[in-house]
């Protein structure tokens, strides 16, 4: 009995951990159910939300893989007999989320034998089939998928893999554990109801349940599932919406009912999970026991309504014990005060607790033998006397038991601790620190969607402990995941080469690549990449800096251009761009020395310019020159243009003489002109009475432009 509630407490501690699983045979849909999953993103309404996310490398390169066979219009290639390709997605519904996970094989493997090989290849044969199984066993909830098919025989072949599957489970896992959710699909619904898009849910599942019941297989796989699981449903789906001739895919997929067997399973996988917790808390369980099956609950699960029910069973779980503690302490006190009780109840637990120790050491039940030593140390936290002896016994049973019989890692982990902490001078100690952090690194490889970072995992495990038995597997699994980590890195490097603008980025990738110092196969490649955006980074300073010089004739402007292109020159290891970054770097130092021009001179005032003669002083250069316009009466005058050698750095002092019909004579004054004032209306102020009239020097910019 007590064997049977650790059972279920393992099962409920672990329950979070336990992935959805998809079981299928040969041409059932399941390749197609996943490829076509991995390429819609879900729904979001007012009530529900669903998403689906497929973020571990190797299951994302299959799919997509697969998805491309899709857009083009083919089918995705056969699993073959030997392949068994692990896939991990997640998706999400409401704010819980879910693993689902399976392999996709070839379904030829739930047969029972495979007819075209001898003795030799069936081991083999059944070593994959076992793998499924196993798989399978581990699961909370699983989706059996069933296409639409009116040959008799292969029909019964369905409902015997069926069968086969339901026996193992119910044997491996007894009635408690195997109570799962399963839905029963019928895939490529499309064969059996046409127009599918049209129609709604709810017509597609009065009709999918008359086809079952219509069809004796079909009928009989639903009787199969009812009679191991309380919660079965039946659910039509089309990962196509209709086929082509062939069940080629249609030009437009249009997916009917994908995520709804996913959202029942979610749903009624966390109800079930809900009523074991439940069910067990009414059970005698250790109260440390208690509180992690509810946590680990609280942790996984966002529906409010089911953490409900399982704070309020688990608040009644402790008013239970805490009244049970009263009632021990309330007959304690009357045996201690009644009958001057002296030796206490702890004397007689600890004689109990020996005589377990003493009773299991003569039985060759080595589980239970380790269990009661742990639960003894871990009561007592020493080893007395009187046991003392059973332990040291036990020392080697303890550390096999450990090795080969415990598989979740976190319990194995914590045996270890609980080993190391009886045995802190046991010879095994450096043997079972190793196979402690091998445990925790195999989880740690396992929660890792990233090969880089599995690479990395491998690569401080081999370090740190060299010592380790099976140290040639770590470093298989370390050359493995460092070929991959340096492929898809580069890949990214490539990828986000072609596609993205922000350099920024892609220079972290490249950093990180050439850092590794494992990463060897791409190199090469990545320090070209480099060089050449290097390359490109600088010109397009370049470019930015000649635009800016460009709008704005500035002589910080063309110092700065200067600068950049005399850089350039100096470190390009590519030359792409070279020539082009000469020919700016002639034109600018071209302006620099100057540029012969027309100026043009424009007079413009409020009101007309009355005179006898007007003069305008042009001082370049320390050089002065002179315009003159005689009898003006007009608001806007041309005085005249003169021809100068001009550079970035000239400056015009400009003076404007205007005597009037009376002969009386004023000036206007305008000094230190650059050129990005030039093609401006400029203020000629009077020194007299503050009026003042505007000029404007005109030239051909583009002169002093660089193109």
């Amino acid at each position: 009995m007590r064997q049977n509630i650790k059972v279920k407490l393992d099962e409920l501690k672990f329950y979070d951990e336990k992935p959805i699983g998809i079981f299928g045979a040969r041409a059932s849909g399941k390749t197609i159910f996943f490829t076509v999953l991995y390429g819609l993103s879900g729904f979001n309404t007012v009530d529900e939300k669903f998403s689906v996310i497929c973020d571990e490398p190797e299951s994302r390169k299959y799919l997509k893989k697969n998805y491309s066979y899709l857009l083009d219009g083919k089918l995705p290639p056969r699993t073959e007999i030997n392949d068994i390709t692990k896939i991990n997605m997640n998706y999400f519904y409401n704010n819980s989320s879910y693993t689902l996970r399976s392999f996709d094989f070839a379904g030829e493997l739930l047969k029972d034998h495979y007819e075209e090989t001898g003795d030799k290849h069936d081991k083999a044969f059944l070593e994959l089939q076992d793998q499924i199984y196993a798989f399978f066993a581990n699961c909370s909830g699983i989706l059996v998928f069933i296409e639409p098919n009116s040959n008799k025989k292969e029909g019964f072949e369905r409902q015997t893999e069926i069968d086969k599957l339901l026996g193992f489970l119910k044997d491996y896992k007894g009635k408690w554990g195997f109570d799962i959710p399963m839905g029963l699909v019928i895939t490529k619904w499309d064969k059996v109801s046409e127009d599918l898009n049209k129609k709604t849910y709810e017509e597609e599942e009065y009709k999918v349940e008359q086809y079952v019941a219509e069809h004796d297989i079909y009928r009989n796989v639903y009787s199969l599932l009812s009679g191991v699981s309380s919660e079965v449903k039946i659910f039509p789906v089309s990962a196509f919406g209709e086929a082509k001739e062939k069940d080629l895919p249609p030009d437009d997929l249009k997916p009917f009912n994908l995520f709804l067997p996913l959202v029942w399973i979610a749903k009624t996988r966390d109800k079930e999970w809900k009523d074991k917790i439940i069910n067990v808390l009414k059970e005698k369980i250790a109260e440390k026991d208690a509180k992690e099956i509810v946590d680990v609950f609280r942790e996984s699960n966002d529906n409010k309504e089911l953490l409900k029910e399982v704070n309020l069973a688990y608040k009644k779980y402790l008013r239970n014990i805490k009244s049970k503690r009263s009632l021990i302490m309330v007959t304690v006190l009357v045996v201690v005060l009644g009958l001057g009780y002296l030796i206490g109840k702890p004397h007689i637990n600890r004689a109990i607790d020996i005589n377990k120790v003493k009773k299991v050491s003569n039985t060759n039940d080595n589980t239970a033998k380790m269990e009661i030593l742990k639960n003894y140390y871990e009561k007592y936290g020493k080893k007395d006397e009187v046991v003392k002896k059973y332990f040291e016994e036990n020392e080697e049973l303890f550390k096999q038991e450990i090795e080969k019989n415990i598989e979740f890692p976190d319990k194995k982990i914590k045996y270890i601790d609980t080993f190391l902490e009886i045995y802190p001078d046991s010879t095994y100690r450096l043997e079972l620190e190793a196979l402690r952090a091998y445990t925790a690194y195999r989880k740690d490889i396992e929660n890792s969607n990233n090969n880089y970072d599995r690479y990395q995992i491998s690569k401080n495990f081999i370090r740190s402990y060299p010592y380790y038995k099976n140290l040639e597997s770590v470093k298989a699994n370390y050359n493995n995941y460092l070929k991959l980590a340096d492929r898809e890195k580069y890949q990214e490097i490539a990828s986000k080469n072609v596609i993205t603008s922000d350099n920024e980025e892609l220079f972290k990738l490249i950093e990180l690549y050439l850092s590794t110092e494992d990463f060897t196969e791409f190199r090469k490649e990545v320090n070209e990449i480099k060089q050449a955006i290097e390359e490109e980074t600088h010109y397009q300073r370049i470019v930015e800096s000649l635009s800016s010089y460009n709008r704005n004739l500035t002589k910080e402007g063309l110092k700065d251009l200067e600068l950049k292109a005399n850089n350039y020159i100096s470190n390009t290891i590519v030359g792409k761009y070279e020539k082009r970054v000469k020919e700016i770097l002639k034109s600018a130092q071209n302006i620099e020395k100057g540029i012969e021009m027309d100026t043009e001179y424009h007079l413009k005032s409020s009101n007309p310019i009355e005179s006898n003669k007007v003069v305008l002083k042009v001082n370049v250069n320390n050089k002065d020159s002179y315009l003159e316009r005689k009898n003006t009466n007009d608001t806007d005058i041309y005085v005249g243009s003169i021809y100068f050698k001009i550079n970035i750095l000239t400056e015009f002092d400009l003076t404007l003489y205007v005597t009037d019909k009376k002969g009386v004579e004023k000036q206007y004054f305008a000094s230190e002109i650059k050129i990005s004032d030039l093609n401006k209306q400029i203020a000629m102020k009077s020194k007299n009475n503050g009026d003042s009239i505007e000029v404007r020097i005109r030239i051909n910019e583009n002169n002093l432009k660089i193109k």
